[in-house]
């Protein structure tokens, strides 16, 4: 679970088993959160740290309130990066391993069948990882059985302020959870489309980006961040 200090400075805590944790501490995205954390010793990137939930306090959720004024705060607080190469770059030179981006332009997007329907034991590894750093805890393996796996995926296509054309893959939860909710209906496909398009090009959109554990070079956007678009007011001086 990917995340920012108060400072702006980003994230990243596990094991987050949010199925189960009690409904009073069950947060909200835009919530901050009080908990112990330390320095991962199974993931070297800077910005992973273990979490242990037992000490976990809720409190106060960013509003929306005034076009979302209180949540451009603190997203003015991030550093933005506006061109894939510089993402890149700080990767190679820095470890760096999460990054607020704002795309220059988007161009479409797309939901493809999974190549993969079930996971990876890559994937099986890191998700055990992220439950407990144990990878051979039966009840990890349990866990990871009970998880569903998205049999589509989705991509969105962008161009940075360098004009560089851009695909990646969208990994939010809201866009997975949103499926779940509508995969049994007939017309579930534009349910998404139309979600998506509204998203994408309907507002101000940012991407919270992070890269794999194992791959470090692959990059995906594991969420979108949606200011409504703020109308630029004009001055008529006749």
């Amino acid at each position: 679970m990917a995340g920012m200090r108060e400072d702006g400075s980003l994230i990243r805590l596990y094991p987050i088993p949010f199925r189960l944790l009690g409904k009073e501490l069950k947060f909200k995205k835009w919530q901050f959160i009080n908990i112990y954390i330390e320095k991962s010793r199974m993931d070297r990137r800077p910005e992973s740290y273990k979490v242990y939930v037992d000490n976990l306090e809720i409190l106060e959720e960013v509003n929306t309130k005034h076009d979302w004024k209180n949540r451009r705060y603190y997203l003015s607080k991030i550093s933005l990066c506006t061109n894939i190469d510089s993402i890149k770059s700080k990767e190679r030179k820095a470890n760096q391993s999460l990054a607020l981006f704002k795309p220059n332009k988007i161009i479409d997007f797309e939901i493809l069948e999974a190549k993969q329907k079930d996971w990876t034991q890559s994937q099986k590894d890191s998700l055990s990882l992220a439950y407990q750093g144990d990878l051979f805890s039966t009840s990890n393996n349990e866990t990871i059985k009970e998880l569903r796996k998205l049999p589509y995926d989705f991509y969105v296509y962008f161009e940075d302020e360098n004009h560089t054309k851009c695909k990646h893959k969208i990994l939010d939860w809201e866009i997975g959870s949103l499926y779940w909710n509508v995969c049994y209906q007939a017309d579930w496909k534009k349910k998404i489309e139309d979600k998506l398009k509204d998203l994408l090009f309907e507002k101000d959109i940012y991407f919270l980006m992070g890269n794999e554990h194992r791959f470090q070079h692959n990059w995906h956007i594991i969420s979108l961040i949606y200011p409504p678009k703020q109308v630029q007011q004009t001055l008529d001086l006749f």
